[in-house]
């Protein structure tokens, strides 16, 4: 117990410290607090491992295996690498980081830690002339971001209330289906620092989303202030991320402890008290959220603290009726394929989950499954939210929003919901007779389970529309131009040049 202590306590310092370096890159406190990107990246394996490492308290060996088996995945395949792509540009930024210090790197949203952890492993091959180590080792950081990624997608599972079988299907779905089209997000963007930012907000959910308390209060709002500037100057997407993830979280609890508060009163006075209550904070909200914002006035005040007001090219992106704004375009540009489908399916699955006596599991847990998996739809379905988000993102990054939809957890736990069901129907049978003991639902759990993995296996590997796997993109030979462009490359390393 005094270990674990002492690991929560030095992690928790890492991450202080990573924000104050953080803030420090933004606002320039101190030269002393200008470190080397060898530096930096150190820093940052270690906070990021340790954190894992202290989050996964009770099952750490699963972890360590997941952990172990993606990396040898993500370096068996590498990353894509099809020219032209963005990872090529990644891959530039990391090589113009190497042995370099944070001064040169911009103060916002160009992958402070991300380019610097990635240079730690890269930056081994800066002296090489040989193209297939400096490639190796290309496929040594890939198979690492990757592995870190998915132990912490577990992880999030089993904090979230899943089994170890379970969280690990969770993982597998999130692998498959996350992403935009055919492209997946996992093989597409290791080397952006995207990678490191979302998994900042993974990680921050399985610490704190699914716990409550004044402690846990305290704790979860000081990490989410605090990451907020490690974000700002890794990706900045994900501070704003972060932000709705915090709010969604706080609006859980303190609508949870409202209605916690109705049957304890005692009395038909106290009820009427409560339930005054309950009316007056949702017209104050329907006010704030859905009233307000559709008044020039006030849209034009709240714009005016925005780093950068793009109503004017985003306005259409909303759906109106007789001139009130109702909500944001569900179906705008790129949504429909990165969450358009997975979102229907959601709904197929919502009426199970939450219908008495069909899945077990408290209410509480539902609702706070179910708001991390539907999260997108509720900030575009919000004029206030929806307003803010489209004023403040091109219209070709609107549809970025869906990838803090955590739909994985949503599909595993019903998964596994309707598993423990039969298990615990196939038991009652068995022990009143009516079924023989080969029959029960424990002896046959191993063979759903298997079924619900080999169907997340074969979704996942088709590509078409409507269900958009990226099992196929994952296994596409990611570089087929390497064979001709390696005497190039080659050539380029022995007169001392960068390839890229």
């Amino acid at each position: 117990m005094k270990s674990e202590r002492i690991i929560t306590a030095l992690v928790t310092v890492a991450w202080i410290l990573v924000a104050l370096l953080s803030a420090s890159h933004l606002l320039h406190f101190s030269d002393r607090l200008v470190l080397s990107t060898r530096a930096l990246g150190l820093l940052g394996w270690a906070t990021f491992l340790g954190t894992l490492f202290a989050l996964a308290r009770s099952f750490r060996r699963q972890m360590f295996l997941v952990f172990v088996l993606f990396f040898c995945f993500g370096f068996w395949r590498g990353p894509f690498l099809e020219p032209p792509s963005d990872p090529f540009e990644h891959l530039r930024r990391i090589q113009n980081v190497i042995g370099a210090t944070s001064a040169v790197i911009p103060r916002e949203n160009r992958g402070l830690w991300h380019y610097s952890m990635a240079g730690n492993i890269i930056g081994l091959t800066a002296d090489t002339t040989d193209p297939d180590r400096m490639l190796m080792f290309l496929d040594v950081t890939h198979g690492l971001f990757l592995a870190l990624l998915m132990a912490g997608l577990f992880v999030l599972g089993r904090r979230a209330g899943l089994g170890g079988r379970w969280a690990f299907l969770s993982c597998l779905i999130a692998f498959s289906f996350m992403g935009t089209s055919a492209f997946s997000y996992f093989t597409y963007y290791s080397l952006a620092p995207s990678y490191t930012s979302m998994l900042m907000l993974w990680l921050w959910t399985a610490a704190f989303f699914f716990r409550r308390g004044r402690k846990v209060l305290m704790q979860g709002l000081f990490f989410s202030v605090a990451s907020l500037p490690v974000l700002w100057v890794n990706h900045c997407q994900e501070a704003a991320f972060m932000v709705i993830l915090t709010g969604a979280w706080l609006g859980v609890n303190g609508g949870l402890t409202l209605w916690r508060l109705l049957p304890s009163g005692s009395g038909a006075g106290m009820r009427r008290r409560y339930l005054l209550l309950y009316a007056v904070t949702g017209f104050v909200l329907f006010l704030l959220f859905f009233a307000a914002p559709q008044f020039d006035s006030f849209r034009g005040a709240l714009s005016s603290f925005f780093i950068k007001d793009r109503w004017f090219e985003n306005h259409r992106l909303v759906f109106t009726w007789n001139g009130l704004y109702l909500w944001g375009e569900f179906w705008a540009h790129r949504i429909q394929n990165t969450l358009g489908y997975i979102a229907v399916a959601m709904l197929a699955v919502l009426v199970p989950f939450f219908r008495p006596g069909c899945i077990r599991g408290e209410r509480e847990w539902k609702i706070r499954i179910t708001v991390l998996a539907v999260l997108p739809f509720l900030v575009y379905s919000t004029p206030l939210l929806n307003y803010i988000w489209a004023s403040n993102v091109l219209n070709t990054q609107y549809y970025r929003l869906c990838y803090i939809s955590m739909f994985w957890l949503l599909f595993a736990a019903v998964l596994q919901g309707v598993e423990e069901k039969c298990t615990s129907w196939g038991s009652r049978r068995v022990r009143e007779g009516t079924l023989p003991e080969s029959s029960s639902g424990t002896k046959r759990s191993g063979v759903y389970y298997t079924v619900c993995l080999l169907l997340v296996l074969m979704l996942g590997s088709i590509r078409s529309v409507p269900v958009l796997g990226k099992l196929d993109f994952i296994l596409v030979e990611p570089r087929p131009w390497w064979p001709a462009w390696k005497p190039m490359v080659a050539s380029l390393l022995r007169q001392g040049n960068k390839p890229v």
